[in-house]
């Protein structure tokens, strides 16, 4: 057997011999030494590396990882999208105009999709105005503003893997009439189902739908926004916000956006002052079509009769004093002057107040006028700031939906609130209230939706949601839907808004409001969509069988990531414009 061992090297002559001097010497010259320069040392230049193809292979390779990253983070992940047309509008918008009330500085979105941006850019009605859907100061010209695109938001593709699609959730997917369109939409009817629409609520085999905290939140449409108070306040605008009883002793105090309550021992030993209520008033300055009518037994004999065409009209019949639309303030004042009549002045008062009061509707300031009738929308949210300065404060919020007037009682002493009937004793639910920090602002909503009360402080839902049928057929028509009043002690708001639910119409053509839709019977394999913008929307109600089948659903809207807005830039003679993004529409669509 052989062993492979490595071999010594050979030297030249007879090996040395290793003694202990050889090592000392060894050692020594193996020690390094220090040496100190007066010059700095010469520096060797180093031998440039040939160019090489390997750098350029490396830069591709690493583009070409990326990209095959980003088309497998868009194919199985998210995609993003971008919104053209309004049909899920105001909350997600497409192609439109950017507008910033002059008078209130509350900002909206009016409708560009019709205009294409690249034709047209700069394109602007002659003599379009539009009315501000907060204050409605209704002298709001479109001429000069610029088109924004549409907004861009990141879908998830998963969202659908682990469990199906569930009513109120909005969803993108393919047109099913033209596959290669994607649409955004909101599902409210699920496989095997029987939907119809009526009063703007969904019903699914005869029962009504309701909504959660979170879907109220998503789909609810701002009406008006305390935070935003008209600086011109012309004789024909009014707060909506006032105090009811009016009296001159008040512990209400409103200061511009905010609003103070502060008991005196005055106003607690008087009852009327004691019952004050800060009420919300929907009140228009211009315009509608609707005739109001007040009684006045006798025309003033020191004034003319009106003619056919005048504002005003007297049926001596009927003993009516009446006007179409809202009764401008500079004929009451005009009017007024002319006669002496006592009686005609308060007839006069009465009109141009109750004409200027409306209920709630579904008008939309995004969209184009039409000759739709406007539907009344009864279902309503409102959400304070509220901050209670002792313990002891307790506040009442009422909400009526024309049906039903609900009390929701906020105890801080017990810590609880109760749900009641507005004069009623008997409480209908009971829920312990969060521990919270006085003097510090919490957020109350309450909202009427859906036939059902819900009620949350800073998110947190109290009790169960008070659901109930209607008794009578047709609701009450309301102006006057919210109602707060405070006892105790001192508590101050710093903001009220209120919200309206969708209204879902029969169809966008319907000129007249139908009581109720057809009834669509969904598919075992289908899903029912409607776009929240319902008056212009083209969805479910309009296309064969009417729904979506699983296979077309892209996924869910995630994020709305890059809202944007044209920002003007003018660089001497130079004047164009830019996209820029609008970070405080930035937000988490779920």
């Amino acid at each position: 057997m052989t062993t492979n061992l490595p071999k010594l090297s050979r030297q030249d002559g007879p090996r040395p011999d290793f003694t202990k001097e050889r090592a000392r010497q060894s050692e020594v010259r193996a020690t390094p030494r220090v040496t100190f320069r007066t010059e700095p040392a010469k520096k060797i230049p180093k031998e440039e590396a040939p160019p090489t193809h390997r750098s350029m292979r490396y830069f591709i390779e690493a583009i070409v990882v990326l990209a095959l990253a980003v088309s497998v983070f868009r194919t199985f992940i998210v995609e993003g999208f971008m919104i053209s047309t309004g049909s899920m509008a105001p909350r997600i918008r497409g192609y439109h105009y950017r507008i910033t009330c002059p008078d209130c500085q509350f900002s909206f979105a009016h409708t560009a999709t019709e205009i294409s941006p690249e034709k047209d850019p700069q394109h602007n009605p002659a003599g379009h105005h539009l009315t501000c859907p907060n204050c409605h100061y209704d002298r709001i010209l479109l001429s000069g503003q610029p088109i924004n695109e549409g907004d861009q938001i990141l879908v998830d593709k998963q969202a659908y893997e682990w469990r199906s699609p569930e009513r109120w959730d909005a969803i993108v997917f393919r047109n099913p009439q033209r596959p290669a369109q994607a649409y955004s939409k909101r599902i409210v009817g699920l496989p095997g189902e029987t939907l119809q629409l009526r009063e703007g609520d969904v019903f699914i085999n005869g029962d009504i739908q309701r909504k959660g905290l979170l879907a109220q939140r998503q789909m609810r449409i701002l009406v008006t926004d305390s935070r935003n108070q008209p600086q011109l306040q012309d004789e024909n605008w009014r707060s909506p916000w006032g105090v009811e009883p009016a009296s001159g002793d008040s512990s209400w105090l409103i200061q511009d956006d905010c609003f103070h309550f502060e008991p005196s021992v005055a106003s607690q030993a008087s009852e009327n002052v004691s019952q004050q209520w800060l009420t919300y008033k929907n009140w228009v300055r211009r315009g509608g079509g609707h005739r109001y009518r007040v009684p006045l037994k006798d025309w003033p004999i020191d004034l003319p009769l009106p003619s056919e065409n005048a504002v005003l009209r007297f049926d001596s019949t009927e003993k009516e004093l009446s006007c179409r639309g809202a009764l401008p303030a500079d004929i009451v004042e005009k009017l007024r002057v002319l006669t002496v009549d006592t009686t005609f002045h308060d007839a006069l008062i009465q009109l141009f107040e109750q004409s200027h009061l409306r209920p709630i509707t579904d008008w939309e300031a995004y969209n184009e006028q039409s000759g739709l009738i406007p539907m009344t929308v009864s279902d309503v949210m409102v959400r304070m700031e509220v901050s209670a300065a002792s313990p002891q404060s307790q506040i009442r919020l009422r909400l009526n939906d024309g049906w039903y007037d609900f009390q929701c009682r906020f105890d801080f002493t017990k810590r609880i609130a109760e749900l009641s009937l507005s004069g009623q004793k008997k409480i209908l639910r009971v829920g312990d209230l969060p521990e919270l920090p006085f003097e510090e602002m919490i957020e109350i909503e309450m909202s009427v939706m859906d036939r059902q009360v819900l009620v949350a402080v800073n998110g947190e839902v109290l009790f169960e949601p008070y659901a109930y049928r209607a008794e009578k057929e047709t609701r009450d028509e309301v102006v006057d839907p919210v109602h707060v009043q405070c006892q105790d002690g001192s508590v101050s708001i710093a903001r009220m808004q209120v919200f309206r639910d969708i209204a879902y119409r029969k169809s966008a053509d319907d000129l007249e409001i139908s009581e109720a839709s057809p009834k669509y019977r969904i598919g075992p394999d289908e899903y029912f969509v409607l776009g929240d913008n319902s008056i212009v929307s083209i969805d479910s109600r309009y296309w064969p069988r009417g729904s979506v089948k699983p296979s077309l659903i892209i996924g869910r809207p995630l994020v709305l990531h890059l809202p944007s807005r044209k920002q003007i830039i003018e660089i001497g003679s130079l004047k164009t414009q830019i996209r820029v993004p609008d970070f405080d529409r930035v937000r988490m669509l779920r």
